[in-house]
C-alpha cells in the first residue's frame, strides 16, 4: 500500500485584485463621463436660455493681487 498526500496549491490573489482594480477604474471613468456630460448639458442649457429669453449668466472670479507696501 502507498500513502499519497495531495496538497492543494496556494490560492492566487491575482484574479480578485485585478477584478477590483478594473471595477474601481471603470467606476471612476463612468463618474468622469457623467460629470463631463452634465457640464456640457448645463452649458448648452445656459446658452439656449440666454439666447431665447435674454437670461445672462456670468461667473465672477476674484483676482488675487498682492499689494506691495511702499516704505
Amino acid at each position: 500500500r502507498r500513502v499519497v498526500i495531495v496538497q492543494e496549491a496556494p490560492r492566487s490573489y491575482t484574479g480578485p485584485i485585478v477584478l477590483t482594480l478594473v471595477v474601481v477604474t471603470g467606476s471612476i471613468a463612468v463618474l468622469l463621463v457623467i460629470a463631463f456630460v452634465a457640464q456640457v448639458v448645463a452649458g448648452a442649457a445656459v446658452a439656449i436660455l440666454s439666447a431665447t429669453s435674454g437670461l445672462t449668466y456670468t461667473i465672477n472670479r476674484a483676482a488675487k493681487h498682492k499689494r506691495r507696501r511702499s516704505k
